[in-house]
């Protein structure tokens, strides 16, 4: 029957791979609902270690084998317009708070383009694209509505209903697709609150509108745990319009609720003020400095012929806690930079980054508040021509998309970026702003029905004379590609990538990359050139350039297999690949993976995540490897490989031979109504061998639910404001370095202090997560207050619990060995009883927390240069085998330099403590 196992460890944290490389979703353009700053527009580097390679290539003639029509590849001529296809529509009806339905309500569809890469992809196949919203809709006496139109696949849509005197509802997609239907069901709109306010100083006298041309204030709900999440939710985002006596009113009614007060141009006072909105009508006050009050700095920026340069983005630089929001010249390229005094330090001089595509990057030498008439020049960047050429006749080729990407130590995340628009007189590209010297990768993509490939080559750039690259673009050929194991039998849902390596070598692990995708990595090596997934006979048909080698990457329900410098020819390839282990894992009871896949759907339901992503995974990491490895290859998310099916059975076939890590990965929903990654364990590692059947058990017994009711208060029984309560329980079965193993919960409770919430059973130590408006310096911060109290939850019961939280307090100094005061020190206790704090210009802090006596300390970090830190980083890494593991993370993040006597906190604190830093420390 195989080995039983049991569950080891539960981390409710964001699952981070160890070793993984950070990847980061490309944003959507800028459009309605989207936050109103400035994204840095510098370069995101990205190191690469390629070489040279050459695309050149002699012309082949295009030979298609007959095919399925779902298997066609687009070379033939360009595909159907998707406009063509059948319209999405949006649905609904609007009623009011009683259920009456609402006619006169506004509905409106707006779109816009979605991010650079999707526009990119969309113009290669079908050129240009013309949007006009479709016409508004207007309720009627039932309180429906009905919008058809045809979405383009890569624009962004929202939806808006409005009604004068009701609070607005929107929703927001980052995609629909053609012949999409979207039901909404019944909208409630409600009757909201009229919000006015006046602009005081900190005396609370009025204060006239700043004659600042930044100036905006608004109140928001983002990121507050009472945030509405569903398709449609009321307007969490509200302007002001302001008056020259500073007096305003909310622009549309707002929603009854704790909202945040946002403020540009002149602060506010207190680095975050909240307002609480009631209906019918609110009043309230906004902080602010007087115009006089605060610091700035102004001028001009030109270009080398004095005219002015518009739009420049520009930041600060070694202006402490000032506000780093990228801001921009206006149209006569004057600047303005303005912050409130206690932000900064007026007497500290600092510097500004100015940047604009098409100009070398300038930043100021040091500059003092109070210098109105700056001058900054920049010049324009060096450009490059680019000649891009059939190579079967050498001809212009006019229509295509080129990026520039950086090749060699870093190079910029607008690399995915088409340069200069698809069409091209005479094959030539003007590539503007090159901003850095060294090896630069070029893609060309030729418009998709063009008979022709990518094509990659690399480039040695100087700025000083840039060069003048010609690239030879390579007919294109359709190609089949087999996957069989050594039996011959066919391998069905194997990735098969065509990969031009750039001279590198290409790895099971490596990033390639992905030009076609919506993902980056920091760590890219060669271009994908073409990629799909087999069918049941094993095979795939890629579009792939004629004469070029390639490297042949197969991934999927088998042990990965690649193929270094391959020329696909005429009669396809075959690929043979190890047949791999077959793991079979079951996870009992039953009645849990229910539970389970029921989360998942409601996590999919609201929106934030789809429903593969939620659903409970397996997933592999190998012991002992050089590096990270993980099966599936890709990771847990990748494909329907691992998933529980409802009887709570996974498998996993194809698995390489060799000692695994088993683990299981869901998606649970945060008390915030976000979510993490949730995964567990199993208690030692499974050997497997190939062309072997494993079978294991995930006991999840201590997975079955209770429910817990209670309340939240002080010691002297007020309750405490809607917050909420961490919970940890640990598991009865130690991780498999033995260990003990935790896991962590949050439930909310509201105004009252009560809460009611379903959770695995066990006995929790709970902590209260208390914001406070300082911590001994103008930050705010957070205690995480042990509450007194037992939280002991049995399946299928419902328990009652009361706990009670005290705050307490100490006022600590920081002194060196010299008696000098410490500033800017960063405190940490070991065992997290209190919050971490950090001293001011005299050393000083407060540190809140659970009433006791504590030990503090420094992180190993702060209290060494960068030389010796790394040294010390080093050393841990030998400790450890020389690899990067969450041992290694763990015992840097714990290495702290003790302080010389520990610190007691007490309810309504005590007498300042003096702490000395021991003589040996050196920052």
């Amino acid at each position: 029957m195989g080995r039983n196992a049991v569950v080891s460890s539960v981390v409710a944290i964001l699952l981070a791979l160890s070793g993984a490389v950070v990847v980061w979703l490309l944003a959507a353009s800028e459009g309605p609902g989207s936050a109103p700053l400035a994204a840095p527009r510098e370069a995101e580097f990205m190191e690469s270690r390629t070489a040279s390679s050459d695309v050149a290539v002699e012309a082949a003639e295009v030979d298609f084998a007959p095919e399925e029509e779902s298997q066609r590849t687009a070379v033939e001529g360009a595909p159907a317009d998707p406009l063509a296809a059948s319209p999405a529509v949006f649905r609904g009806r609007v009623i009011d708070a009683d259920g009456v339905p609402l006619a006169g309500v506004t509905a409106k569809v707006h779109g816009w383009r979605g991010n650079a890469m999707r526009m990119d992809a969309y113009r290669a196949e079908h050129g240009e694209l013309d949007w006009e919203d479709p016409p508004e809709v207007v309720t009627d006496a039932s309180g429906r509505f009905e919008i058809a139109f045809a979405p383009p696949p890569p624009f962004q849509f929202v939806l808006d209903l409005k009604r004068e005197g009701l609070v607005e509802l929107r929703g927001r997609w980052s995609e629909i697709q053609a012949g999409e239907i979207k039901d909404f069901g019944d909208l409630t709109m409600r009757v909201g609150a009229r919000v006015t306010g006046r602009l005081v100083d900190r005396r609370g006298d009025p204060v006239a509108r700043p004659q600042d041309p930044r100036f905006r204030l608004s109140i928001n709900r983002s990121n507050r745990s009472d945030q509405p999440r569903s398709d449609m939710v009321p307007d969490y985002s509200v302007d002001a319009e302001v008056a020259a006596d500073g007096s305003f009113t909310m622009r549309e009614p707002v929603t009854p609720g704790t909202w945040n007060i946002s403020l540009r141009g002149p602060l506010p006072i207190e680095q975050r003020q909240e307002v609480e909105i009631s209906a019918p009508e609110t009043d309230f006050a906004v902080a602010v400095y007087r115009d006089e009050e605060l610091l700035r700095v102004s001028g001009a920026v030109v270009d080398g012929s004095g005219a002015p340069v518009p739009h420049v983005d520009f930041d600060p630089h070694g202006v402490g806690r000032a506000s780093n929001w990228i801001q921009a010249t206006d149209r006569e390229g004057r600047f303005e930079f303005v912050q409130r005094p206690d932000a900064v330090d007026p007497d500290q001089p600092f510097r500004l980054r100015f940047q604009k595509e098409g100009f070398t990057p300038v930043t100021t030498s040091e500059i003092r508040w109070g210098e109105l008439e700056l001058r900054v020049v920049m010049q324009r960047a060096p450009v490059m021509e680019v000649l891009v050429l059939r190579a079967s006749d050498r001809s212009p080729l006019e229509e295509y998309g080129l990026r520039l990407r950086g090749a060699s130590g870093f190079h910029s995340s607008n690399g995915h970026q088409i340069v200069g628009g698809w069409e091209h007189p005479g094959g030539r590209t003007r590539v503007e702003g090159l901003l850095q010297s060294g090896l630069a990768r070029i893609i060309v993509d030729p418009r998709q029905g063009s008979g022709l490939a990518r094509a990659v080559a690399q480039v040695e750039v100087d700025l000083a004379a840039p060069p003048s690259p010609t690239i030879l673009v390579p007919a294109a050929a359709e190609r089949r590609v087999r996957v069989q194991d050594s039996s011959g039998r066919r391998i069905e849902g194997s990735r098969v990538e065509l990969i031009d390596a750039c001279g590198e070598t290409i790895e099971v692990a490596t990033f390639v990359t992905n030009l076609d995708g919506r993902r980056s990595s920091s760590l890219e090596i060669g271009v994908l050139l073409a990629s799909g997934i087999t069918d049941a006979a094993g095979e795939v048909a890629l579009t792939a350039p004629v004469g070029v080698p390639v490297v042949v990457r197969c991934t999927g329900p088998h042990p990965p297999t690649v193929l270094q410098d391959v020329l696909l020819e005429d009669d396809g390839l075959v690929v043979t690949v190890e047949s791999g282990a077959t793991l079979r894992i079951r996870f009992e009871p039953v009645e849990v993976v229910t539970a389970w896949r029921a989360d998942a759907e409601r996590l999919a339901d609201l929106g934030m995540a789809s429903l593969d992503q939620a659903s409970p995974r397996v997933f592999l990491h190998r012991v002992g490897g050089a590096r990270v490895e993980v099966f599936p290859t890709g990771g847990s998310a990748e494909g329907p490989a691992g998933a529980l099916d409802p009887g709570g059975l996974a498998e996993l076939r194809g698995v390489p031979g060799g000692l695994w890590r088993v683990l299981c990965n869901r998606l649970v929903q945060r008390a915030d109504s976000g979510y993490q990654s949730q995964h567990l364990e199993l208690s030692e590692p499974v050997a497997l061998r190939d062309g072997s059947t494993e079978e294991l058990t995930f006991d999840l017994s201590a997975y079955r639910m209770g429910t817990v009711v209670g309340w939240v208060g002080s010691a002297d029984g007020r309750p405490l404001e809607a917050g909420r309560v961490d919970c940890q329980r640990e598991l009865s079965t130690p991780g498999p370095d033995g260990r003990p193993r935790t896991e962590s919960y949050s439930i909310s409770f509201d105004g009252d202090g009560r809460f009611r919430h379903d959770l695995p059973v066990g006995h929790y130590r709970c902590t209260v997560p208390m914001e406070l408006p300082t911590h001994g310096t103008e930050r705010g911060g957070w205690a995480f207050v042990v509450a007194e109290g037992t939280l002991e939850v049995r399946a299928g019961e419902v328990t009652e619990t009361e706990l009670t939280v005290a705050l307490a307090r100490a006022d600590v100094q920081v002194l060196g060995p010299d008696g000098e005061a410490v500033a800017g020190l960063q405190l940490f206790p070991p065992d997290g009883p209190a919050q971490p704090a950090a001293t001011d210009e005299q050393g000083r802090t407060r540190i809140f927390g659970t009433a006791g006596s504590y030990w503090f300390g420094c992180r190993i970090r702060s209290l060494m240069d960068g030389k010796a830190y790394r040294a010390h980083v080093d050393e841990v890494r030998e400790r450890h085998g020389g690899d990067y593991t969450a041992e290694v993370a763990a015992a840097l993040a714990t290495t702290l330099v003790q302080l010389d006597q520990p610190v007691t906190l007490a309810v309504g604190g005590g007498p300042e403590i003096v702490l000395r830093l021991p003589a040996a420390w050196d920052r």
